[in-house]
């Protein structure tokens, strides 16, 4: 077998003989050497961390392991990828959690059985099988069985969509159902909100829209912008977004856009023009800056309190710069990140939205939903993520064109969620985005 059948194979037979909680430590183990880590390690040192571990527990798979260091080492220095390897002590650890053990067993069965039958899967395609049961086994009765059937939690999540009280999709009666790659995806205390977007679906619109929201309902509120975006381009989508209008629109400032309910017809022009006016009267303030560590986010943390900030949109988190003599890989900045964010916002009196980039090189189906290879990708921030939008998302069908971005509130954007939901003193569910179908006695106000 090659060497990530090896490892696979070490996994499985070990799993078969150990108790849920040796299982979890043994999970908690094979996460620190996960084979994006192989690269920048000694091999050596990762084989003996693997090898001296399953020899403390003496149940380890192989007993060849010590004797076939030296070419065990060698085949770690050569290998450029192992797959979804990483996935199986990722599901070992919730598994095992969840008392899962004489179904993770047959599972386990099975790939072996893969892996060392009369016709052998290779050793990806083995431990994308695996993971995928896996999957199946921590979903349950609920939700999706695995990523390829995503579409099932969105066909959930569009019956909730007018939901009562959503005011931006969000619903907890879905909570139970939301599974990704085996993990639950909902990991919040109502207090912070991860969001975790492809390129191009919608978390800076969401973002944008519940900031308008809380604002026009007369909040402090704060947009910060890190790295690639500045305050200035999130300033002009705000003033769109309240005028309803696409932010690349093909018909010239001058065109007249027809008169609806007590508004009369005007120009783009003039409607852009109301729309920056009111954005002026909003108790929103736009920041951006090139980079931001943990130190600064604590300090700008501190000043938000001073200045009586009631919510924050922070966007862009994947460009964040952190001190320490090694970067961390992003799942952990950003797992850092949301404690720093949680932290304050349990002090009372503050939310925050935080907005991440989601798997971003990974191929899709041009549905948005990345492909069986990509799903342990470390971009995937899993284990912080309270919603993830744009799965699937009909409204992106060409990145060449733009959409007006109201439309990604309405039938056309998907989702799902967690158990993430604004505090009824923070945003009034009835209320909507400001210039977004308003009632006539507010028009009249924002006029």
């Amino acid at each position: 077998m090659t060497l990530p059948a090896q490892i696979l194979n070490g996994v499985i037979v070990t799993a078969l003989e150990l108790d849920d909680a040796d299982m979890a430590r043994l999970a908690v183990h094979l996460r620190r050497v996960k084979p994006h880590h192989w690269g920048s390690e000694p091999a050596r040192a990762v084989a003996e961390r693997v090898m001296d571990y399953l020899e403390q527990r003496r149940v380890f798979g192989y007993a060849n392991l010590r004797a076939d260091l030296p070419a065990y080492e060698r085949f770690l220095r050569g290998l450029p990828d192992a797959g979804q390897v990483e996935n199986i002590p990722a599901g070992l650890t919730v598994l095992s959690e969840q008392g899962h053990r004489a179904d993770v067993q047959t599972a386990l069965r099975e790939a072996l059985g893969k892996l060392e039958g009369t016709d052998p899967m290779g050793a990806t395609e083995a431990a994308s099988w695996t993971a995928q049961r896996l999957s199946e086994i921590t979903a349950g009765g609920g939700g999706y069985q695995h990523v390829s059937e995503i579409k099932s939690v969105i066909a959930h999540y569009e019956e909730l969509a007018d939901a009562p009280g959503s005011i931006i999709r969000l619903h907890p009666a879905i909570n139970s159902r939301l599974r990704w790659g085996g993990l639950p995806i909902s990991d919040s205390d109502g207090e912070t909100l991860l969001v975790v977007a492809r390129s191009g679906h919608g978390k800076t619109a969401l973002g944008i829209d519940t900031a308008l929201r809380i604002a026009s309902q007369g909040h402090r509120v704060d947009y910060d912008v890190i790295a690639d975006a500045s305050a200035f381009q999130i300033r002009e989508r705000m003033v769109h977004h309240i005028a309803g209008l696409p932010l690349k629109a093909d018909k010239p400032l001058a065109a007249t856009i027809a008169a609806k309910g007590k508004r009369p017809a005007e120009t783009i022009r003039e409607r852009l023009a109301w729309a920056e006016r009111l954005l002026n009267r909003l108790p929103i303030e736009i920041n951006d800056t090139p980079d931001l560590d943990q130190h600064e986010l604590r300090v700008r943390l501190a000043a938000k309190r001073a200045r009586g900030v009631a919510f924050s949109v922070i966007e862009n988190l994947d460009h964040m710069g952190w001190s320490g003599p090694d970067r961390l890989e992003r799942r952990m900045q950003l797992g850092e990140l949301t404690k720093i964010c949680r932290q304050f916002d349990r002090a009372g009196g503050h939310h925050t939205m935080l907005l991440a980039q989601a798997n971003r090189n990974a191929e899709d189906r041009e549905d948005g939903v990345p492909l069986g290879a990509d799903t342990a990708d470390s971009d995937q921030p899993i284990r912080h993520v309270t919603i993830m939008i744009g799965l699937s998302n009909p409204n992106v069908d060409s990145p060449s064109k733009s959409d007006p971005l109201h439309a990604r509130f309405g039938k056309n954007r998907q989702g799902v969620t967690g158990r993430f939901t604004l505090p009824a003193d923070l945003v009034n569910p009835e209320a909507r985005s400001p210039g977004q179908d308003l009632p006539d006695d507010q028009a009249e106000l924002l006029n």
